[in-house]
């Protein structure tokens, strides 16, 4: 009798895709982190006060990261970003935008600001897939070349 759960060559492809899940999963919980990191960037903007900087230091050894100061009521804070494609230099004034419930927690854009970030989301979601295919592919093929060919 003809067992549903092997495909015509007797491997149980169901066996092949849950061992492919381990790849998948780490995957969906990366893009679930991801996105999610987003959403609450974007729940803060929503709430995010601005203030006057002035920028401090400019880490040439590090990327260009913009090292500033800023202050909320008589509370002094730092902050560092590094911004791509932008020319500040050591003085100038910029804008901040920090969270009140939080003020040490600053920007010099936005929080939840699009930018880059559904590149990461895009590219993880698409290897996550590809991966998930490939390895299923790859054990199907395994279980066939070790499969007893008298089952």
């Amino acid at each position: 009798m003809h067992d549903p759960s092997k495909n015509g060559h007797g491997i149980d492809s169901r066996r092949a895709s849950k061992w492919a899940l381990l790849v998948f999963v780490p995957c969906a919980f990366l893009l679930f982190y991801a996105a999610y990191n987003w959403y609450l960037g974007i729940q803060l903007q929503k709430k995010a006060m601005a203030t006057q900087g002035v920028i401090t230091e400019i880490e040439l050894n590090n990327h260009g990261k913009y090292d500033y100061e800023y202050s909320v009521g008589s509370v002094r804070y730092s902050g560092g970003e590094i911004i791509a494609g932008a020319s500040l230099y050591t003085g100038q004034h910029v804008q901040v935008t920090y969270d009140p419930d939080h003020p040490e927690t600053s920007t010099l854009g936005d929080f939840g600001a699009t930018a880059t970030r559904p590149v990461p989301i895009l590219l993880i979601l698409a290897m996550g897939i590809m991966f998930y295919f490939a390895l299923r592919r790859f054990l199907i093929k395994q279980m066939e070349a070790n499969a007893d060919p008298y089952i």
